[in-house]
């Protein structure tokens, strides 16, 4: 019997299979806070690990209940995630690299493909990645030693933890953390887009040896090869290639002034003030307390509130953290609103909608700050992806000319770079209600 071992090592979840490889694959069901320099209460270091790691024997699944409108509906698919924890040293300046490869065994059609990378390095400027498909030859850039040219060194803040997806806001290349939730924040964190696009494995067939390559450029720093994943949505016949929406021309600034707030009336409800107060400019009064206390609990976020509202900021699942998209928009229908939980929202579909008059609850990391993902599995076998100091704002305006957007939190409102607020948005996966 292959045994399924979930632990933590700092701020991510790891998860190996027991078995001859060190691969473990996820099924994936598709319906498709203060600072600190010390990790919150909550984390197990692995380094440090004096306990029994959590096992189970069933299957992991991946819950996505928030879907965008603008992404199609493929019939018979399914999504997997393959993680694989090598932990190998990447060789100083050496053209080489480390290689970590997976065999699949799976010849589904690639409908969609992301890869995930742990690396911990103390100069991720020196560092570029690949990724191939060994039996097709296919092969694309992911990381290209970001920073670089426009710095002589490129990023010289510690670490990469992202997410490389073709649906992402921002190219990772442009990417060194600018305003950090906390100071042990990774240099390279978030969900970005690769170098090279990752559609090149469009309609291939799954089968075959996947290789991820990361080369060290440059001398002097050193670091490792953690952890990597390939989530990969699976279809049983060829698809055609994801076209985005058109959309119309948008003005270059929008700003809605006559939305109002109140602070947060707990520790870790953010979620629940940002809606009442998003439902309170569609005319629509409701109490944050009869809000909150009508949502469900759950250990998953995506099903219900996690943990003690009025518990300790920065916390992942299953210590107190706090409720993603999907429920809050039930929760506003159930007042007669017409609320939209969408994940992988485009920067301008959320142009349209400020536009066109609606503000939006959009998930972030802190007051707009920068952050990192992590895998979550639910006690019913379900996987999600968090991020430690999880918040809520409420978008309100944006102007191209200077640069800004603007967003309610709490009480105030405020203004940040148009960069730093798709960072921060981008970590949970552009996660949003609309009015629609």
């Amino acid at each position: 019997m292959i045994e399924q071992i979930i632990y933590r090592r700092g701020v991510q979840l790891i998860a190996l299979i027991c078995a001859a490889v060190s691969f473990v694959s996820f099924l994936i069901t598709l319906p498709a806070r203060a600072q600190t320099n010390q990790p919150p209460s909550g984390y197990v270091d692995l380094d440090n690990l004096n306990q029994e790691p959590i096992t189970t024997t069933q299957p992991l699944t991946i819950y996505r209940p928030v879907v965008s409108k603008s992404e199609p509906v493929i019939p018979v698919q399914e999504t997997r995630l393959f993680c694989n924890t090598p932990n190998t040293s990447i060789p100083d300046n050496n053209p080489s690299g480390t290689v970590s490869s997976y065999f699949s065994d799976i010849s589904s059609y690639i409908v969609d493909l992301n890869v995930y990378a742990d690396i911990s390095h103390t100069h991720p400027g020196d560092l570029s990645i690949f990724f191939y498909h060994q039996e097709t030859g296919v092969s694309t850039l992911l990381m290209d030693r970001p920073g670089y040219p426009a710095s002589s060194t490129g990023c010289g803040i510690n670490d990469v933890v992202t997410i490389f997806d073709d649906q992402a806001s921002l190219p990772v290349e442009s990417k060194c953390t600018h305003t950090p939730i906390v100071s042990f924040a990774p240099g390279i964190g978030g969900r970005f887009l690769p170098e090279t696009p990752l559609s090149v494995f469009h309609n291939e067939s799954f089968w075959g040896n996947w290789t991820i390559q990361v080369i060290d450029e440059n001398a002097l720093d050193t670091g490792r090869l953690e952890e990597w994943c390939i989530e990969v949505t699976l279809s049983n016949v060829a698809t055609n290639p994801v076209v985005p929406p058109t959309m119309p021309p948008l003005p270059n600034y929008a700003f809605l002034g006559n939305l109002y707030g109140l602070p947060q009336a707990l520790p870790l409800d953010c979620e629940s003030r940002s809606a009442v107060d998003w439902a309170a400019f569609f005319g629509k009064w409701i109490n944050e307390f009869e809000f909150f206390n009508g949502l469900p609990k759950s250990d998953n976020p995506d099903i219900g509130f996690v943990g003690n509202v009025n518990g300790e900021w920065g916390q992942t699942p299953p210590q107190a953290y706090g409720v993603h998209a999907a429920p809050i928009a039930a929760r506003l229908r159930q007042y007669g609103l017409p609320a939209t939980a969408v994940r992988s929202f485009s920067w301008d579909e959320m142009r349209a909608e400020i536009a066109a008059g609606h503000p939006a609850e959009v998930w972030v990391i802190g007051a707009v700050k920068s952050g990192w993902p992590r895998y979550f599995r639910a006690n019913d076998g379900k996987v999600t992806v968090v991020a430690p100091y999880e918040h809520t704002v409420v978008l309100t305006g944006y102007d191209l000319n200077n640069n800004q957007v603007w967003y309610l939190n709490g009480a105030n409102t405020y203004n940040t770079s148009i960069e730093q607020f798709l960072d921060s948005w981008g970590v949970l996966g552009n996660m949003a209600i609309i009015y629609r």
